[in-house]
């Protein structure tokens, strides 16, 4: 059994991560794998923003997608779900079917993800920068070199377009993919095969 004291703090930095938003659930998420760094207890509570993000207002979703594609969501799709099928730290998975019924898995990114990614990469940079100064634990674990790591790995996600390129065929849904992008928004479709379609 785990201490009560210890699991309730790893809880806590859990909650409190989520909270601060899609950078920090990001962090959470690479400290859930590094027991060299944190006791096991935050890494069982951290492990959970892996896969219990909770999603974002459906009608926010909606809006982001209308503003995307410049038509109502009624005009693109025959059948759009306002509950996710999946949501993580930056967006949320939507199921969808064209018009002509094709089914399609609609990726929407967080309001406001990237702005606040890169606000919070530039504060992270800054105190990296002052530990790897005037701290041995900065330099030891050259937090720079960390920082400008996680930097990369977020504004791609944010980048549908760098996402798709990089994507294997099989995604977490199961899907193979077929991509529109535009903008804040992936449509994936249900396919045999690996196509990019759009800008």
């Amino acid at each position: 059994m785990l201490p009560v004291g210890v699991r309730r703090e790893g809880e806590g930095l859990a909650r409190d991560l989520e909270a601060m938003g899609p950078t920090f659930i990001e962090v959470g998420q690479l400290l859930s794998t590094r027991l060299d760094l944190l006791p096991v207890e935050y890494l069982m509570a951290l492990s959970g923003l892996q896969d219990r993000v909770e999603p974002f207002d459906s009608a926010e979703a909606e809006e982001i997608l209308v503003a995307e594609l410049g038509v109502r969501i009624s005009k693109a799709f025959s059948r759009f779900d306002s509950e996710p099928i999946a949501s993580a730290s930056l967006g949320q998975v939507h199921y969808a079917e064209m018009r002509d019924g094709r089914p399609v898995a609609v990726k929407i990114q967080r309001p406001g993800a990237r702005t606040q990614v890169i606000s919070d990469l530039q504060a992270m940079e800054d105190i990296a920068e002052v530990m790897a100064r005037r701290t041995e634990l900065g330099e030891h674990f050259d937090l720079v070199a960390m920082v400008d790591e996680l930097r990369i790995s977020l504004m791609d996600e944010l980048d549908y377009r760098q996402e798709i390129e990089g994507v294997d065929l099989e995604i977490t849904l199961g899907l193979v993919m077929a991509a529109l992008i535009v903008g804040a928004a992936m449509l994936m479709q249900v396919e045999t095969e690996f196509t990019l379609i759009g800008p």
